[in-house]
């Protein structure tokens, strides 16, 4: 005989295993992960059966510029996503509400878009340089906007949703009862936001951080009208230039492996951390009232 207690345990086992084994769905999972997955399991596999990798020349200039880019664009979408999420989230200012929701637009937009506009109206021929033209004479230099920094500028304001979005509700979900006992103690709000609230988004902040870089590492439309010679452009180029497939596969190989990268320094930046409240009132944070020059300084910084 078997005592109870045993009886009861395979009584109790036995139900949530037959309700658990679904091999047709995980057939069905592993398939459609196949087919995602192909792309890369192809060049991974071309790349290795063709040895030693055939890399075109300037390789280690793109390689520079791509990192340059992603470098720039992350550290402008974490300072105006977090910022503009802080913003929203800890003051009462006009059209708020409004302007909370306007703010997730640019993600409706494709940067290719935005920079032929920023280039439209920055460019030599562009409204800003002609008035400065004719505000300090014919001898004003050009502006370097078709450059690595505008391309940088128009990815930021592209791709900033993603982090604005994420810590926006990491400061609805965690910060209340954190930020209240930080003020109760004394510190500051610029203090408290520092000390206390920066370190629990930081997982939120990485995230979007990593959903940044991935986009500004795959864009191609965007860099390349801006004179930008990034690994993707130098897939593109190589393989439609030259019909050089074995080299433009050992480039994709190498964003590939800054992919990886990104998604190591995603885990490395998050670390071990989860951060949420349980039982919370979701009331978010107690919104200060601005008034006067700070309430347009607001709106203004919003828009």
């Amino acid at each position: 005989r078997l005592p109870v207690t045993d009886v009861l345990t395979r009584r109790r086992v036995r139900p949530s295993l037959r309700s658990t084994g679904r091999p047709g769905w995980s057939l069905l999972v592993l398939v459609i992960a196949a087919l995602i997955a192909s792309p890369v399991i192809a060049v991974s596999v071309h790349a290795v059966g063709q040895g030693r990798p055939d890399l075109p020349h300037g390789v280690g200039a793109m390689t520079l510029t791509t990192l340059w880019l992603l470098l720039a664009v992350a550290v402008g979408t974490a300072v105006l996503g977090t910022g503009l999420a802080w913003l929203v989230s800890a003051y009462e200012f006009p059209f708020r509400r409004t302007l909370g929701w306007l703010l997730v637009l640019p993600l409706a937009m494709p940067a290719y878009i935005l920079g032929f506009v920023f280039l439209s109206t920055f460019d030599f021929a562009g409204p800003v340089q002609t008035t400065l033209r004719d505000a300090f004479g014919d001898d004003f230099g050009p502006l370097p906007v078709r450059s690595l920094g505008g391309a940088a500028v128009v990815l930021t304001l592209t791709l900033y949703p993603y982090v604005y979005l994420m810590t926006r509700a990491a400061f609805a979900e965690v910060a209340p009862t954190a930020y209240d006992a930080a003020r109760t103690l004394g510190a500051s709000r610029a203090r408290a936001f520092r000390a206390v609230l920066l370190p629990l988004v930081r997982p939120s902040l990485a995230a979007g951080l990593a959903l940044v870089l991935m986009e500004t590492l795959t864009d191609f439309a965007t860099v390349q009208y801006f004179n930008v010679r990034t690994l993707s452009v130098g897939v593109y180029l190589t393989w439609k230039a030259s019909f050089d497939v074995g080299s433009a596969i050992s480039l994709a190989v190498l964003v590939l492996m800054f992919a990886v990268a990104v998604l190591g320094l995603e885990r490395v930046l998050r670390g071990r951390a989860r951060f949420h409240q349980r039982h919370g009132r979701g009331r978010g944070l107690e919104r200060r009232r601005l008034t006067g020059w700070r309430a347009v300084a607001a709106t203004t910084s919003a828009m």
